[in-house]
């Protein structure tokens, strides 16, 4: 369903991940209430501005045809959740990697809610210079013992089983 859709809508995915960063910004969990004027009007300024020439539903009718993907669930015809938080918080990170948004991880990377999405935020970016400036922004008492687990590492000392170890890995 998921190529369908991307073929059917390349502008789904965009709208999504500003969906999810939306709710998780404003404390909104991962339910999309219509009732609610702030997420309805996000997401019909949202709509609007990613579809293109494609022709225009109604935001209730494009919102049943994403849960068809599985992704959300009606749970009536005014509010829907996403089916599992884990696509909330990837798309949320995906958000912030595309928007090169990475002050929003260090304003938020205590906060529980964000947990996921700020792992998931350097998993995708795979820029482990990120991590690095991230560590040494926020930790500056960790960077001589990371230093040093980097070099232990670099030299074998410290070794994985099969599997390439990062020091970011280990940190974590």
């Amino acid at each position: 369903k998921n190529n369908y859709v991307n073929r059917q809508s390349p502008w789904l995915p965009d709208f999504l991940k500003r969906i999810s960063l939306f709710l998780l910004n404003n404390d909104k969990a991962e339910t999309l209430d219509l009732a609610d004027i702030e997420i309805f009007g996000f997401l019909l300024e949202n709509y609007k501005s990613l579809k293109g020439n494609e022709p225009e539903l109604e935001l209730q009718s494009l919102l049943k045809n994403i849960s068809d993907t599985g992704l959300l669930i009606g749970q009536n015809e005014q509010r829907y959740i996403f089916s599992n938080r884990g696509f909330l918080e990837y798309f949320a990170a995906e958000q912030l990697i595309s928007t090169g948004n990475g002050s929003t991880i260090h304003e938020n990377y205590t906060d529980a809610t964000w947990f996921e999405s700020v792992i998931l935020y350097f998993e995708l970016n795979l820029d482990r210079s990120a991590f690095n400036r991230f560590v040494e922004m926020e930790h500056p008492v960790l960077v001589p013992y990371y230093r040093i687990l980097s070099e232990l590492l670099k030299l074998g000392i410290i070794a994985s089983n099969c599997e390439q170890t990062y020091a970011e890995d280990i940190y974590a």
